[in-house]
């Protein structure tokens, strides 16, 4: 198979929102705490980091207190509501794409089948050299990132782009854009709960029929 390397330039979006329901982000809050480290630092998070919830493991929630699963998944709603509002949004800022909106079969197998697949814990703090080495997550439509903690002074970068920080926001942004966290250098923990959003088509309304499955 040939390669042919083409530097092409479109326009990105990122879409926030602000979550400010206090008990919940407590709730998420003692779930990061109570999160230990996994991975050492074998991923892109040079930081306590650890898979709570992928789909190509369980169909439950993982290495996390069966205690915090019903707001795991109240939060894993909020994010795949949320995640069809960017997918709109970003539709209609491109003209090609603004049509989708309309078409409901579109409609149907790309929007309705749009999951959270991977969510996983981070955790940074000042000493460690904590950070994200430049990354991307594609094949995944989308990913996001959720901030809580006390400390965020060090922005998301995406792209080149700084994009500030602060306990509750919630960021989505396509999965093949890069991005990235310079090293902690501020007191104070950041707890970061991020993810993956590929579609997944057994949420089709005609999955069953389509795959015999009666």
């Amino acid at each position: 198979m040939e390669t042919i390397e083409l530097d092409l330039t479109q326009k990105e979006y990122v879409f926030t929102t602000q979550i400010e329901d206090e008990k919940l982000l407590s709730k998420l809050e003692e779930v990061c705490e109570e999160t230990p480290d996994r991975m050492f630092k074998a991923t892109n998070v040079k930081a306590d980091n650890a898979i709570i919830y992928d789909t190509h493991q369980s169909k439950e929630f993982i290495h996390v207190d069966p205690k915090h699963h019903s707001v795991l998944n109240r939060f894993k709603d909020i994010v795949e509501e949320n995640t069809l509002y960017a997918t709109h949004e970003f539709n209609e800022k491109h003209p090609n794409h603004a049509k989708r909106n309309l078409a409901p079969n579109h409609t149907e197998l790309q929007l309705d089948t749009l999951k959270v697949t991977t969510l996983w814990v981070a955790k940074y703090t000042k000493g460690r050299d904590d950070h994200v080495i430049v990354h991307d997550h594609f094949p995944a439509v989308w990913a996001w990132t959720f901030y809580l903690g006390e400390q965020f002074d060090e922005p998301l970068y995406i792209g080149e782009y700084k994009i500030p920080i602060e306990r509750g926001k919630l960021v989505f942004f396509r999965g093949h854009v890069m991005h990235h966290v310079p090293v902690i250098e501020k007191e104070g923990w950041r707890y970061c709960i991020a993810g993956t959003i590929h579609n997944d088509f057994r949420h089709h309304k005609d999955y069953g029929f389509r795959h015999n499955n009666y």
